[in-house]
């Protein structure tokens, strides 16, 4: 095991997770969305010179992403919304300056999976003490008002799937094994609880799919361990519910799809071939029948904003990254693999949910991709950032014009209820702007 060392990532990350999760004082009023949103955009701007290891990839990943950005530009451009197009073009743009993040920490991954571990011990503590005040109460034993300091039970589910391979990653250490064991039962009893059914499927093709690869005899008897706990659990969940509230049972393993299905036809059938080839510019996907600004689907949601030619492209690279790592499966260690896992658990997960548009998913997508990136080259150690004048005068004229965006964005919302987009509701126009008090 890598010695656990701290350095700035780590800091960062840190007071990152700490703004996305915990109150602020009472004297400071914002949704937790928006607060998560704003705290990403801050931690962007710290990393921003990160952009600049874009000149370390292959020619192969430069020559994808360079299209991609182009078709995007253009899309934003023609976009009938400006403001939300530009934007949000923007704000992806800049977000691979956490991918260059992650790809400084090949020598880190233990560091941040343990990170991500405490953080998940704090929160998940948490929402069973507020849990036991419910029930206490006599509100029943429904957890869908009790997920701590997230506004929206999914938030609080893709906050689990951020952070639970970390967990299944300290089984490995014998200081930790039995307390990550206890909250890996916990984990999957709230997310049987919630009705996180997109959560579950995720984590288990993830798992089954992993059981398939060549993989050493240590980490196989792990992922038994992990799917023997998730029985246990299973078993404790219906127990449970069958003493105090049946209707739970009814709620988790109900057979609709909560209207994901009426969702995606409902877009697939508005499709045209301006979507097909450009998209109607990021981050502008409205579904008025739904009062939704995200199709809970992320091939979807970058087929109908930037266009088919940048999702295939999108999907392209994922494909290829995954592939790399296949090919090296049996000689990853526990750190690589486990990261390996959570960043293919939020992929699978962006099917179902939001992943790629909500701040806190969203920027450890990006962080895990660079991570891996760093372990498939094998050549982080060897990047050097070139801030000169010239470096450092073009990045702070991208970070200006960011901000000015997302401030002017923020007084651009109406209160209309489309969302969670990129703020929490109301759709970003010009026509609705606040410029003043």
């Amino acid at each position: 095991m890598k010695k656990i060392t701290t350095n700035k990532t780590l800091v960062l990350l840190g007071i990152f997770l700490a703004l996305s999760i915990f109150p602020l004082p009472d004297l400071i009023t914002i949704n937790d969305y928006n607060k998560q949103r704003f705290s990403q955009v801050a931690l962007i701007i710290v990393t921003i010179k990160y952009l600049l290891l874009y000149d370390n990839l292959s020619f192969f990943y430069k020559s994808i992403s360079f299209i991609i950005f182009s078709l995007g530009l253009t899309s934003a451009l023609l976009s009938q919304s400006l403001l939300t197009s530009t934007l949000n073009f923007t704000h992806i743009f800049l977000l691979c300056s956490i991918i260059g993040l992650g790809y400084k920490e090949e020598e880190n991954f233990t560091s941040i999976l343990y990170l991500l571990f405490l953080a998940n011990l704090i929160v998940i503590s948490l929402s069973l003490l507020d849990y036991s005040f419910f029930i206490f109460n006599n509100n029943g034993s429904s957890f869908s008002d009790v997920h701590f300091r997230f506004s929206n039970v999914r938030f609080f589910n893709q906050f689990q799937i951020i952070t639970i391979f970390s967990l299944f990653y300290a089984l490995f250490n014998p200081h930790t094994k039995r307390l990550a064991f206890i909250f890996i039962f916990i984990n999957f009893f709230l997310m049987l609880q919630t009705g996180a059914r997109g959560a579950i499927i995720s984590l288990f093709i993830v798992l089954s799919l992993s059981s398939l690869l060549k993989l050493n005899k240590e980490i196989k008897k792990i992922l038994i361990t992990i799917f023997n706990t998730f029985l246990l659990s299973l078993c404790f969940f219906l127990i449970f519910n069958y003493l105090t509230n049946e209707n739970q049972l009814i709620y988790t393993f109900r057979g609709s799809s909560s209207g994901r299905i009426e969702l995606w036809l409902e877009l697939l059938e508005n499709l045209t071939f301006k979507n097909i080839l450009i998209g109607n510019g990021p981050g502008t996907y409205q579904s008025d029948f739904f009062a939704l600004s995200h199709p809970h689907n992320s091939f979807l949601q970058i087929l109908i904003n930037w266009g088919g030619i940048s999702a295939i492209l999108f999907a392209t690279l994922i494909i290829i990254t995954n592939r790399y790592l296949l090919k090296k499966a049996k000689l990853m260690n526990t750190e690589v693999f486990f990261v390996y896992l959570a960043f293919n658990g939020l992929i699978f997960y962006s099917f179902f949910s939001g992943i790629i548009v909500m701040p806190l998913p969203q920027t450890f997508l990006f962080l895990f991709w660079g991570m891996l990136l760093s372990y498939i080259s094998n050549d982080s150690k060897n990047c050097i950032i070139n801030l000169n004048y010239r470096n450092f005068f073009l990045l702070a004229i991208i970070a200006f014009i960011f901000i000015v965006l997302v401030l002017l964005s923020k007084k651009c919302v109406d209160n209309l209820h489309y969302g969670p987009s990129y703020w929490n509701h109301g759709k970003i126009s010009l026509l609705t702007c606040k410029v003043s008090y």
